[in-house]
């Protein structure tokens, strides 16, 4: 019985550890989206624009990340740095796809000629 009473304390405790992680997350989430947003539109549009390569915009809003953070104006902790290529990708995912952005430009181009 004392067995059990340990295995049901001890699950229960890593079910609360994995959800204050879950929490961790989403509150990190919330935190760096409004900053994560602007930076990562406007290295779409510059994409769009030919001013960069589509594989550099990553690394042109991870360098901006870590400008904002040497300026002060956003804090970055380890455990976030290890996380943030991730948000970055799942942000841009949320963004209109470049592909059919650039064919639609394309196509307004050839028939506004």
């Amino acid at each position: 019985m004392m067995k059990l009473s340990a295995t049901i304390v001890t699950v229960g405790l890593v079910l609360l550890r994995i959800k204050a992680v879950i929490v961790w997350i989403y509150v990190k989430w919330t935190d760096l989206y409004p900053i994560l947003l602007p930076l990562i539109q406007e290295a779409e549009q510059m994409a769009l624009d030919g001013k960069i390569d589509k594989t550099d915009r990553k690394h042109i809003v991870m360098d901006a990340i870590a400008l904002a953070e040497v300026h002060g104006w956003i804090k970055v902790n380890w455990l976030t740095k290890q996380f943030m290529p991730l948000i970055v990708d799942k942000i841009a995912q949320s963004l209109p796809d470049f592909v059919i952005t650039q064919n639609a430009k394309d196509i307004i181009k050839k028939l506004s000629e």
